[in-house]
């Protein structure tokens, strides 16, 4: 080594004074030390009495010690040679004044030195003891404030403890730089732990982890750039490094203080500032003391003791953050379990957590999680409605989740307890959340499902609820909802059945997205007699389609305008045409599936206390009963069944079964295939009724209203979607008599049995077709048995039998099928006939008797003319107007053969004033009777009584009231003159003929007789006499008013 003094000066005194001394290492450019004066203090004595040197202090004044590393490693010091080892003596003290020492760590080439320079040091070793130090330094430095060193230390022992103090240190990228200057390898170092790092934080979170804290997606960096990975402090550090025994391991001691910083890193999910706090390590133990930190209301509290150091270092870290915010910010830093328990509560607000990070030695675990909710809202995602105000926490013990919040929904309180068991995505969840007086609102409504916020709605379901909400999770799986809640003062008002329920209760059960409905009963109405219950499910087919089931019980609804509102619109225009009043319990079944319309079924309608009016037919029927049931037909078109109905107008019953249908262009019908009247009157009040059905009202009018009717059969009715178009109608009924009448000119009296018809009415036009199968009837005064035949109404007219107009046939080539007939005095009675159906009916009827047997009439007709007998036959046509005997007209014929007439009083006269014998048969062969009607009396145009012994021929005239004027002819035998007088009288003056006139009643008739001039061309017509043909039925005849006319 080279030395260098440049002077030394003692004055033999106690100090020795060197200057320029200079130490420079072998083949070194730089002095190693400079020490520009050095101030020995020696004892003056010991060196003049024994001629030794002892030193007593030595006195450094500005000193100057440079060392350097060179680029292979090597110091410039390790090429000195120490002295050798001298005896040891006593230790002088040392002093070293404003002393700098420079550190200087070469490079490879290009690469600038690392440079240290401490300034300004002080040191003082006093000696203490044997051969032991008391030190005492200070320096300063470009990278810290103030260096303090205090402490003893034994030279040969090497023992001892050294206390020191660095101040306003800073920790950042300049201090990086610094150590990367002496260590370039410090910043190689650093970037493979920043490297590490973000990948560690970059990896995708753990899901099976149970830590709370996690980073979600990419990390780019490690904190602020002038940052060590996030971190930038100033702090001041105090130490002791102790070494009590020679030859064992110095303990140490270290103490930061943190006076201002602030963390960057991108674990946390907000940087930190006015960081603070103390740490403290030893050689067995780590402790953090009250580390704080905020992030403007956030604050940060950090506490915590890692002791033990050949057990991994085991222990605690405790942190409490207060007034953390819910923001995404958070989100993005905790775990996978976490963040998805996060995202199910979707919280907002602020939250202070506390929790203790257990190390065992080997890897971190968290011990204690409690999470404060102060203020907050949650929204659970399986159930999203709004919680707000919430107060509570969420605890980890034992390694789950303890969760106790309350809060507000709406106006109502609110809890929510629950469990997380094994946090992440393998957690078993189990959430209760219970509430009372909750109302079914908008808001309760958009936190439905899809599926049951449609069935909602569709319900209109309003009220309150007092319930329990149980959300549960297993490993792996989704959140299932199950609900049991209580439903108060509630209302529906379902729009595809919009009749209004009110003060409804009754419990609501669910399991996942299936729904029960139990035990709901409400009112309808503002007195609130109509009950309603129901009870139904609600489930979920898939993911778009749900399906509601729902039973519903009305009891004692009445018939009004709010149900009437309520059924479909198809069911209103049959409402609207029929009128019902009354009470009805139904039973309703809606199945709907939430993607289609739903489909509506009443299983059973009984309608009691009830009323129905026609709106074409006001005949108002009472006591109505009936039993219904509604649903779509095979078509999915709206049907009701009408499995019975029964009804009363006065003493008038109805009783009915059928359907009603509406097709799809809205059309409806109503049949009834069971349809019965009895005892219906044909009065006043059914003919007012009649007043929209004038072709129908013409029939029943013609009806005597004394009389009582009974109806079976089918009926129809028929009406548009157009409630301008009139109601049609048709049936197929018997129609049961009484011993009624039957008003059409010509009366039919003493109906009895049945008379079948079809008919319809188009609106405007009554048309009927049908048969009579009476068991009796009366007409002209004549008692008719087994009538049978048909008959037609058409255009305003009846016509029965042959009676049409449209077919103009002699009767005999009628067949007697297409006829009235009916059993008269046991011969067989056609009749053909029409009669306009108006108050004055205008009528033509056709009667043909054939093989009446005249004894029957007597019998019946004239008891005490016992003798009466003959077979008759004959035919008449009647026409006229109105039912007097005035307005009838006709022409007839009959004839009977052989004829027995004698008990007839006007042949029995005409014999005693001839004076003629009976004859003990028959009376004559024959008798033919030709007349006409009018005037309300027979004009006889033609009699000819014709016998073996006698014949009479003759004409007159005899009125309804059964006064005769007849004049009667007969040619007489001369043997057979009884009064030889006469016989010359009559034989002289008449060749034998004779008139007999006849007159007075018909039962006491007075007869004249007297010879005639010779009549032989005038009564020539009467052998053989021939009435004329009488014209067929309807042969140029039709009621006025029709379309004939």
């Amino acid at each position: 080594a080279d030395v260098e003094l440049e002077d030394v000066q003692y004055d033999f005194g106690h100090e020795i004074v060197l200057t320029g001394f200079s130490l420079t290492p072998p083949n070194g450019d730089v002095p190693i030390v400079r020490l520009p004066e050095t101030v020995v203090h020696i004892n003056r004595d010991a060196l003049i009495e024994r001629q030794q040197v002892e030193v007593l202090k030595v006195v450094v004044k500005s000193p100057r010690l440079e060392v350097v590393r060179g680029p292979d490693g090597s110091w410039n010091w390790q090429s000195l040679r120490l002295p050798p080892q001298q005896e040891k003596g006593s230790l002088p003290e040392f002093a070293i004044e404003d002393g700098t020492v420079v550190v200087r760590v070469e490079q490879a080439p290009g690469v600038p030195p690392g440079v240290l320079v401490l300034e300004h040091m002080d040191i003082e070793l006093l000696p203490s003891g044997k051969r032991q130090y008391q030190i005492k330094a200070s320096s300063n430095c470009e990278h810290t404030g103030a260096i303090e060193l205090s402490g003893r230390w034994s030279i040969d022992e090497q023992t001892g403890q050294l206390d020191g103090k660095l101040t306003q240190i800073t920790a950042g990228q300049e201090l990086v730089g610094v150590a990367a200057s002496f260590a370039p390898e410090v910043r190689t170092k650093l970037a493979e732990w920043e490297a590490k790092f973000l990948e560690l934080l970059s990896k995708p979170a753990d899901a099976q982890g149970g830590s709370p804290f996690g980073v979600s997606g990419p990390i780019k960096a490690a904190g602020a750039a002038d940052s060590i990975l996030g971190l930038k402090a100033k702090f001041n550090v105090a130490f002791r490094v102790t070494r009590p025994e020679p030859k064992t391991t110095p303990t140490f001691r270290v103490a930061m203080n943190i006076v201002d910083g602030e963390i960057t890193n991108p674990a946390l999910p907000f940087p930190l500032q006015d960081l603070r706090g103390e740490l403290y390590a030893d050689n067995d133990r780590f402790l953090v003391k009250e580390l704080t930190a905020h992030n403007g209301a956030t604050k940060l509290l950090v506490d915590g003791k890692l002791e033990g150091r050949e057990a991994g270092y085991p222990g605690r870290i405790e942190l409490n953050v207060n007034n953390v915010v819910c923001d995404q910010r958070l989100r993005s830093r905790l775990s996978a379990g976490f963040g998805r328990i996060y995202d199910q509560h979707q919280p907002q607000g602020d939250l202070d957590m506390h929790a203790v990070l257990a190390h065992d030695g080997g890897r971190w675990r968290p011990e204690v999680l409690n999470v404060t909710a102060k203020d907050c809202s949650v929204m659970h995602e399986a159930f999203p409605y709004p919680v707000e105000h919430a107060n509570g926490s969420i605890t980890l013990q034992d390694g789950n989740l303890i969760i106790d919040v309350s809060g507000m929904a709406g106006d109502r309180p609110i809890t929510l307890e629950g469990t997380v068991v094994n946090p992440g995505a393998n957690a078993t969840i189990l959430l209760t959340i219970r509430t009372s007086d909750l109302p079914i609102d908008a808001t309760f409504i958009k936190a439905c499902t899809p599926q049951l916020r449609s069935a909602i709605q569709r319900m209109r379901l309003t009220g309150v609820m007092d319930g329990e909400v149980r959300l549960t999770k297993a490993p792996q799986q989704p959140f299932v909802t199950s609900i049991e809640a209580l439903l108060r003062n509630g209302a529906m008002n379902y729009d595809a059945f919009p009749y209004r329920v009110e003060g409804i209760t009754g419990r609501l059960s669910a399991i996942g997205p299936n729904f029960k409905f139990k035990e709901l009963i409400g009112r309808h109405g503002k007195d609130g007699t109509t009950v309603i219950a129901a009870k139904g499910d609600y489930g979920k087919l898939n993911n778009n389609v749900g399906e509601l089931n729902l039973r519903i019980v009305t009891q004692a609804a009445p018939l009004d305008e709010s149900l009437y509102r309520a059924v479909p619109a198809s069911l209103q225009r049959v409402w609207r045409e029929f009128r019902p009043t009354g009470l009805v319990d139904v039973v309703t079944d809606v199945h709907w599936l939430t993607d289609r319309a739903a489909d509506i079924r009443m299983s059973s309608i009984e309608l009691t206390k009830g009323s129905l009016s026609l709106k074409m037919l006001p005949y108002r029927l009472d006591e109505l009963r009936a039993s219904y049931e509604y649903g779509p037909d095979q078509n999915g078109l709206p049907m009701v069944i009408v499995k019975s109905i029964q009804a009363r107008h006065d003493e008038t019953t109805l009783s009915a079964t059928g359907y009603q249908s509406v097709d799809a262009n809205g059309n409806w019908r109503a049949h009834y295939d069971k349809f019965t009247v009895e005892n219906l009157t044909p009065n006043q009040e059914l003919l007012d009724a009649l007043s929209q059905l004038p072709g129908l009202r013409q029939l029943f009018a013609s009806l005597d209203p004394k009389q009582t009717l009974r109806f079976d059969g089918a009926m129809d009715f028929k009406g548009t979607s157009d409630p301008t178009d009139p109601i049609t109608a048709a049936w197929d009924l018997d129609t049961y008599f009484f011993g009624g009448t039957m008003h059409t000119g010509l009366d039919f009296k003493n109906l009895r049995g049945k008379v079948h018809a079809k008919g319809n009415w188009d609106g405007q036009e009554v048309k009927v077709t049908g048969d009579v199968d009476l068991s009796s009837a009366r007409i002209l005064d004549y008692d008719l048995t087994d009538v049978r035949g048909p008959f037609r109404v058409s255009q305003g007219a009846l016509m029965f039998g042959a009676g049409d107009t449209q077919r103009v046939r002699p009767p005999g080539s009628l067949e007697d099928r297409e006829r009235i007939t009916a059993r008269l005095f046991d011969g067989t009675l056609l009749l053909d006939g029409v009669s306009t159906l108006s108050e004055t009916p205008e009528y033509e009827v056709l009667l043909q008797l054939r093989n009446a047997r005249l004894e029957k009439f007597a019998a019946l007709h004239a008891p005490k003319q016992r003798d009466l007998r003959g077979i008759t036959n004959g035919s008449v046509q009647l026409k006229g107007k109105g039912s007097t005997a005035q307005g009838v007209k006709g022409r007839g014929t009959m004839q009977i053969s052989p004829a027995a007439l004698l008990d007839m009083p006007v042949v029995l006269q005409m014999y005693h004033g001839l004076s003629l014998t009976p004859p003990e048969d028959y009376t004559f062969k024959s008798a033919r009777l030709d007349f006409d009607i009018g005037f309300a009396r027979f004009l006889f145009r033609s009699i000819v009584l014709e016998g073996d012994t006698i014949s009479f021929v003759g004409r007159g005239t005899a009125d309804f009231e059964n006064n005769v004027n007849l004049d009667f002819y007969s040619r007489l035998p001369r043997s057979q003159i009884p009064i030889p007088l006469l016989h010359d009288l009559i034989g002289a003056a008449t060749k034998g003929w004779v008139q007999i006139a006849v007159t007075g009643k018909l039962s006491e008739p007075q007869t004249k007789i007297k010879a005639v001039a010779p009549l032989d061309d005038v009564l020539k017509i009467f052998p053989g006499f021939v009435p004329p043909p009488i014209s067929p039925i309807g042969q140029g005849f039709m009621p006025k008013g029709t379309s004939r006319q």
